[in-house]
This record gives structure tokens, C-alpha cells and sequence, in this order.
């Protein structure tokens, strides 16, 4: 019994993607769907990416809850591009570093 578990769970990790390979899917889908009237600012994985990052600079303390959140409704209704999330993280990043 305990190997049919083992076995039963190697296969159920086994197939696991990379997150390279869940990028790639996410653009993938993302061209394939048709446009709307007007053109996405970022790919299905860079919507990942930014909201990455905007997480990441709450957890360091860098943004307050209130940043975070409005963030996150611009990068939501596709009202930002990476670009933009980028140079904010950078941004706040060179300022504490300045800080310190």
C-alpha cells in the first residue's frame, strides 16, 4: 500500500511545468486570443511578472498596503505595462537604498 502511494504521488509531481514552460503557455494563449478593440499593454506572463513585483516590494516593506493595492487594480484592468511596474520597483528600491 505504501508504494502504490509513493508511485500515485510520483506520478501525480512528475508532470509539473517549469516556470519557463508556464510563461511560454501563458504567451502562447494569450496571441492566440483574438484582439479586443483595444491592444493589451502586457502578455498573459508579464501580468505575472508585475504582480511579482509589486508583491515583493510590499513584503519588503518598500510600498504601504494602500500601493499595493492600487497597484494591483491598475495591473488587474491592464492599465499599466511592465515597463511601468519595472521602473516603480526600481524606484523604490534605489530609495532605500539611498535610506540606508
Amino acid at each position: 500500500m505504501e508504494e502504490e502511494v509513493r508511485q500515485a504521488l510520483a506520478a501525480r509531481y512528475a508532470k509539473r511545468l517549469s516556470p519557463e514552460e508556464v510563461i511560454r503557455i501563458l504567451d502562447q494563449l494569450s496571441e492566440d486570443k483574438p484582439r479586443r478593440a483595444h491592444a493589451k499593454k502586457m502578455l498573459a506572463s508579464e501580468f505575472l511578472i508585475a504582480g511579482r513585483r509589486v508583491e515583493a516590494l510590499y513584503e519588503a516593506g518598500l510600498i504601504t498596503r494602500a500601493e499595493r493595492i492600487s497597484w494591483d487594480e491598475r495591473i488587474a484592468q491592464d492599465d499599466v505595462t511592465l515597463d511601468e511596474v519595472e521602473r516603480f520597483a526600481a524606484r523604490k528600491r534605489n530609495c532605500q537604498m539611498k535610506a540606508s
